[in-house]
């Protein structure tokens, strides 16, 4: 038996669409909605002092999570895993609302993303504070 080019072809053509359909055919699911807790230690958190949130959600299909920090609805830029740290806390981070927001391949093309509720960082001072933001 002799196989002429366009075989091959067609063969190599049947064999990438069959281990194409093979990768999408899984079904996707969406994440779970995130939410944000305190690691380590609670609220209160003390001034010069480090302040670790912790975001935590259920992964769907595909498994992979983005996660993106966000400040009073703002994206906090660097801050990309399931943790937030603030190495030194101050009382300009009193009052901050902060939420998490997490995608996977299926929530990114489906609209609204998962984000937590909001949580208020509650930094208290040391000593008296002279600084006061009201």
């Amino acid at each position: 038996m002799t196989l002429k080019l366009k075989d091959i072809m067609h063969l190599v053509m049947m064999t990438s669409y069959q281990f194409a359909y093979t990768i999408y055919s899984a079904k996707a699911n969406p994440l779970t909605t995130p939410t944000v807790q305190p690691s380590g230690t609670i609220f209160p958190w003390v001034e010069n002092t480090r302040g670790v949130l912790r975001c935590t959600t259920t992964p769907g299909n595909p498994p992979e999570v983005t996660y993106d920090w966000l400040q009073n609805g703002q994206v906090i830029n660097g801050q990309t895993t399931d943790t937030y740290t603030i190495p030194t806390l101050s009382n300009v981070h009193n009052r901050l609302h902060i939420q998490c927001r997490v995608s996977n391949m299926y929530t990114r093309n489906r609209p609204p993303p998962k984000v937590s509720n909001i949580t208020v960082l509650d930094v208290q001072c040391k000593y008296k504070c002279f600084n006061t933001i009201v």
